[in-house]
């Protein structure tokens, strides 16, 4: 995991951003827990170091922008989860309207799929896709039981 960090410090300081302790420890959440997380589960795991909820909010503002981490809405609320180091650059997400638990969809025909539907819309309509976000929502096997 420190060479992960060190490799973010590296990124961000080619952006002029310090990375702080405070910043590093939003990041070590992220880097320990490969999960979707809200800002508020954030702060939850953060709390008994003294770090407030305002500054885990504007670090993950601040960290999506720089294009560390990547930021999904879903039902209105935003989740997040490590952008860099990602080996599912085109995954799809799936959430639980009962548990409200969110995770990736991360299969081979999924992806190739989605390279698809990129491909067609880009030669369809003339555009280049810089980004592309597929949320399926639905009840997860652990809630159908």
């Amino acid at each position: 995991m420190e060479n992960k960090l060190l490799m973010i410090e590296k990124l961000l300081n080619e952006k002029d951003i310090k990375l702080t302790t405070r910043r590093r420890a939003v990041l070590e959440v992220l880097l320990n827990h490969q999960e979707h997380f809200r800002v508020e589960e954030i702060y939850d795991k953060l709390k008994a170091t003294g770090i407030g909820f305002a500054t885990v909010y504007r670090t993950v503002e601040l960290l999506t922008k720089a294009g560390i981490i990547n930021e999904i809405m879903i039902d209105k609320v935003n989740y997040y989860e490590l952008k860099v180091f990602s080996e599912k650059c085109l995954h799809v997400h799936f959430k639980c309207k009962e548990c409200k638990k969110v995770f990736d969809c991360n299969d081979a025909k999924i992806g190739l799929d989605i390279v698809k539907l990129k491909n067609y819309t880009e030669e369809t309509y003339g555009v280049n896709v810089e980004e592309l976000t597929i949320v399926m929502q639905g009840t997860c096997k652990d809630c159908r039981l």
